[in-house]
């Protein structure tokens, strides 16, 4: 069994997540493959709730009985790989509160 490495295909973006979502376009000329993943590091204190899509891309926080778009990513942690929707062209962060420093570098494999 071979072990597929993740691979950048594209410059690291920055995003800055507060309590307001914030959205930026990924730097991904591959939009439409099916082989995407997403590599994120929260370099904050916060945890980060994510949501990928269109420039309409928004990530919300979760509550009790409320589902929300997004998911979470834990501050302190290593880098996560995700695999990303093929029309995915943006990323949207926020969090619950505080502030945290998103990283995001498009690739492939894990």
């Amino acid at each position: 069994m071979n072990l597929d490495v993740f691979t950048p295909v594209t410059n690291t973006i920055v995003l800055a997540a507060t309590t307001s979502p914030a959205t930026i376009a990924l730097a991904d000329p591959r939009t439409g493959a099916d082989e995407r993943v997403v590599r994120l590091v929260n370099a904050g204190s916060s945890t980060v709730f994510v949501a990928f899509g269109d420039l309409t891309a928004t990530a919300a926080v979760p509550t009790a009985g409320a589902p929300a778009s997004g998911f979470p990513v834990l501050a302190g942690q290593g880098p996560e790989p995700f695999r990303i929707p093929a029309t995915a062209t943006h990323v949207s962060a926020v969090c619950a509160s505080g502030a945290a420093t998103l990283y995001v570098t498009v690739g492939r494999g894990l």
